[in-house]
């Protein structure tokens, strides 16, 4: 059998296509992460202390990931600096609804910012459809995606919610019972 018949699919997406998306996920398992035990800010991997409101020694430890519907993780802000369990998990996409910057690990990760501020005047929907996207691109690509706030609760869940609701019709009632 030939490699191209081993690793690609036949009626999906061009070979070409594939190909980059088998090289792109090589280079994410082959590079070592263990420098990320060096880290002592996840939250800017550059600085030799950390500041954050909560420290990440303790703060990454604290934090498990967990998939919450297919392929989407939930998970507050520090979440996003657990690089090498994001990998293990196969996540590729981050969607953070923060106001909070932090070093973007790029090389690993596509992300999709939204500075939204946790109040009642935020108007949440108008993202919806761009925020739908990212998540649908990231899983029809085979990858996963975490979704991000500073808890993991209210915005993240909005547009889980959202998601859900959208592509797979189905009521609120029923996806809020599912994320429970």
């Amino acid at each position: 059998m030939s490699e191209t018949a081993l690793f690609y699919k036949p009626g999906g997406q061009p070979v070409y296509i594939q190909q980059q998306i088998q090289k792109y996920e090589q280079e994410r398992r082959d590079l070592s992460i263990d420098e990320e035990a060096e880290i002592v800010c996840g939250r800017f991997p550059h600085m030799s202390v950390c500041s954050c409101d909560i420290p990440s020694s303790i703060a990454l430890k604290q934090i498990s990931l967990f998939e919450v519907y297919n392929g989407i993780y939930m998970g507050p802000f520090q979440a996003a600096f657990k690089t090498k369990e994001l990998i293990e998990a196969g996540v590729t996409h981050i969607l953070n609804v923060t106001c909070k910057a932090y070093t973007l690990r790029n090389k690993y990760f596509k992300y999709l910012n939204l500075p939204i501020k946790d109040e009642k005047t935020e108007d949440a929907k108008k993202h919806f459809r761009a925020t739908n996207r990212f998540i649908q691109e990231a899983l029809s690509q085979g990858g996963k995606v975490l979704v991000q706030s500073v808890e993991g609760r209210s915005r993240c869940s909005t547009f889980v919610l959202a998601y859900m609701i959208k592509t797979d019709r189905i009521q609120l009632r029923e996806s809020l019972a599912i994320l429970r």
